[in-house]
């Protein structure tokens, strides 16, 4: 008994189908990796920063608000944030 159904003429191989749901899935989980990342590398750097001297761990803090105050100014605008056109 053999599982291996050779590939008919004309029909597409599995190996395609496996790379474009390999690539929709990282397509969904990276960005959000990434977003994990750079918020654990904010809470570091502000600790870090901390250690060295207090008014330093406001760097990291007003980079955050920077960007929270750049997305309120584009919802603002009637665009939205960047990657949701």
């Amino acid at each position: 008994m053999s599982y291996y159904e050779p590939q008919r003429p004309g029909e597409p191989g599995g190996c395609g189908e496996v790379w474009l749901l390999t690539r929709i899935a990282l397509g969904v989980i990276l960005p959000i990796i990434g977003v994990l990342f750079g918020v654990l590398l904010l809470l570091f750097a502000a600790f870090y920063l901390l250690t060295v001297h207090p008014a330093l761990a406001l760097i990291p803090i007003g980079a955050v608000a920077a960007v929270l105050a750049g997305i309120a100014f584009w919802e603002r605008r009637g665009q939205g944030p960047p990657g949701t056109r």
